[in-house]
This record gives structure tokens, C-alpha cells and sequence, in this order.
């Protein structure tokens, strides 16, 4: 009878009882749902975009679950499951700091060449981040929703879906004109982690969704790394947690695919062409060309706020007088300005 769940309104059909003592891959609660659902007369539609769970396209690794969706939802490339590349997930804060996004930024640039399929959440912060670094160096890309394809959130990223649905995929449990709950967002971080290989944690408090995202990681036998971040720092205490409960330090995005075998290209990944931090994060500014490593990198931090020279220091891990030498460097090319109290941003 499960093969009903394909099309809903054959499903609203079925009794009480026969929805409660079948579909053995839905957990108990979610077979109460399904009730709760049809007491409510709820009418789902059938969509286009919609594959079930005893479709043969429906993702394997999603059946490793204890409660698999019944049916994904989609919005773009299914082929996108055709990739045999490895798919890493990138999740961390929705407040995140300029040194997370650059570090998000820099390590998908770093992967480029490897080709992976970056998978993220479609939230504010990290999972934006990942998703438009990964449009602006060619990669597929794959948005896992808290609501419907249809009903984006949060709204400021609807652009965002539709270039990611254009260059890769969105994917929802829910169907069309759901909108997002709180408890959505779990279930989401649940199948973040199901289609991953590899989750990269990057900037997240102790209470965070992304660490619900790695639990479920953990659960499921795939690999966590950290990227690490100043240690006085409250948005990178729930990360570092996991570094000392065992979880792998990420120094060189290069790193994820060694541990795993890959002999793949090594003199390009540290130096791959492509846009920007400041341009996948669609501030509209670009790196002039010419800039050294540790150049890029001041600058790349100062490009989303203003920060004072300490942090800088803090965060580049560079003694002072280096800074303050390619500040100044940057300043008479223009492309620097000091503010009060020591304070340097990106010049408009």
C-alpha cells in the first residue's frame, strides 16, 4: 500500500487503520501525522516534482533513516544524484562573523578542482554562504528546505533558490504551500546529514542547528570536520566541542579528500581562478588582481564590516607588524581606509 503515498489523493482514501498498521519504513509519529492529517481533511496535491519512496530514484542513502521522508519534493536537477562526486555539507551559523564567511568561501573555492557537490541548508549566514561560493565556482550545489519549494525561507534568499535550482537542486519533505515551523528545521538538518558524505562545521555556537546537523552525522557513520575559529569567540565554542569529543580539525579543504583516498589534483587546489569571497557572497565588490595570499586575506575579512586591528591579528593569525605593513600597503593602493580608534574596512 505504501505506493500510494505517490499520490495523495489515492492516500486519503485509505482508512485510519490501514494507515497506522502499514508503511513500515514511517515511524510510529509519523504515521499518527498522517492521521492527524486526514482527520483534518488536509488535500495534498499531486506534483510533477515529486518522488517517492519506492521510486528507484529516490536517494538510497535516505533509507538509512529511521524515519525517511515518504516523498521528496524538488525544485531543478534530479540528475544532480547522477554525480559520482563526493557530497560535502557546509553548515554553521546563521549570525556568522566576516572570518567565517571568508573561511567558508576559501575552502569551496579550494575544492573546486575536486569538483564536489556542496549541500547546506538555504538559511542565513554559513548555509548562504556555501551555496552561492559554490554557484560562483561552478559547482552543483543542492538547498535542503525547512518548508516547501515554493514557499522560500528566508525570504531574502528566493533569488538564491532560483539560481541554485538552476545550477543544481532543491529539495523539501513538505508539500507545496508549506510554511516553515520551527520544528521543520531538525527534519531538515536530519537529511542534510543522510546525503553527505562529509559534514564541515564551520562557526557554531553550543546551541546550534548545526550541531544538531553532525549528531545526526555522527549517527549515520559520516565524517564531521571543524573549521576552527578564535577560541575567545562564543560562535565557535560548540565546533571546537566537537574537535575535542574527536571530530577533524579542517586546516585545507585539500584534507577531505585525501583522508579519503582521493589522489586528486594538488598543485591547482590551494591556487584555483574563480570569483571571489566578495563576489559568490554577491557584496558586488571583486579582488583587484595582483594580491598576494596574506593581501586577499586581510582584505577578504574587511570586505563584509569594518574590524580593529587586534581582531585582524586574531583572526589572521599573522604577528602585528605584518598586518599593519599590508594595511598600509593596501591603503595607498587605494583599496583601504583607517577609521577611528584603528579601526580598517574595505574602501568603497
Amino acid at each position: 500500500m505504501a505506493d500510494k503515498l505517490r499520490h495523495w489523493r489515492a492516500w486519503e482514501g485509505l482508512s485510519e487503520a490501514a494507515i497506522l498498521k502499514s508503511f513500515p519504513f514511517l515511524s510510529q509519529n509519523a504515521r499518527q501525522a498522517l492521521v492527524a492529517a486526514k482527520r483534518g481533511r488536509i488535500s495534498f496535491s499531486p506534483s510533477a516534482n515529486f518522488v517517492s519512496f519506492l521510486d528507484p530514484r529516490y536517494p538510497p542513502r535516505l533509507r538509512q533513516l529511521y524515519d525517511p521522508p515518504c516523498g521528496l519534493y524538488y525544485g531543478g536537477d534530479w540528475e544532480v544524484f547522477r554525480e559520482g562526486a563526493l557530497w560535502i555539507a557546509m553548515v554553521g551559523t546563521r549570525r556568522a562573523s566576516s572570518y567565517a564567511l571568508s573561511h567558508c568561501g576559501q575552502i569551496i573555492r579550494k575544492m573546486k578542482d575536486f569538483k564536489p557537490v556542496i549541500v547546506s541548508g538555504m538559511a542565513l549566514g554559513i548555509d548562504g554562504m556555501a551555496h552561492r561560493s559554490a554557484l560562483a565556482q561552478e559547482l552543483k550545489t543542492v538547498g535542503v528546505l525547512g518548508s516547501s519549494v515554493d514557499e522560500i525561507y528566508p525570504m531574502r534568499h528566493r533569488e538564491l533558490a532560483k539560481e541554485v535550482a538552476r545550477q543544481g537542486l532543491l529539495l523539501s519533505e513538505y508539500p507545496a504551500g508549506t510554511a516553515p515551523e520551527h520544528w521543520h528545521f531538525p527534519e531538515r538538518n536530519r537529511l542534510i546529514a543522510a546525503l553527505s558524505d562529509v559534514v564541515v562545521i564551520i562557526e557554531a555556537p553550543e546551541k546550534s542547528g548545526a550541531l544538531i546537523t553532525a549528531d545526526f552525522a555522527l549517527e549515520l557513520g559520516r565524517e564531521v570536520y571543524v573549521v576552527p575559529g578564535p577560541a575567545d569567540s562564543d560562535r565557535n565554542r560548540g565546533g571546537h566541542r566537537w574537535i575535542q569529543q574527536g571530530a577533524k580539525l579542517l586546516m585545507d579543504a585539500e584534507e577531505i579528500f585525501l583522508d579519503r583516498g582521493w589522489a586528486g589534483p594538488k598543485e591547482n587546489c590551494g591556487n584555483v581562478r574563480g570569483a571571489s569571497v566578495g563576489e559568490a557572497a554577491g557584496s558586488g565588490s571583486t579582488m583587484p588582481a595582483g594580491l598576494g595570499d596574506s593581501e586577499r586575506k586581510l582584505l577578504e575579512m574587511i570586505d563584509f564590516e569594518a574590524l580593529h586591528i587586534d581582531k585582524m591579528v586574531d583572526m589572521s593569525h599573522l604577528p602585528t607588524p605584518r598586518v599593519l605593513g599590508i594595511l598600509m600597503q593596501l591603503s595607498l593602493r587605494g583599496l583601504v581606509e583607517e577609521l577611528p580608534g584603528a579601526v580598517f574596512r574595505r574602501k568603497p
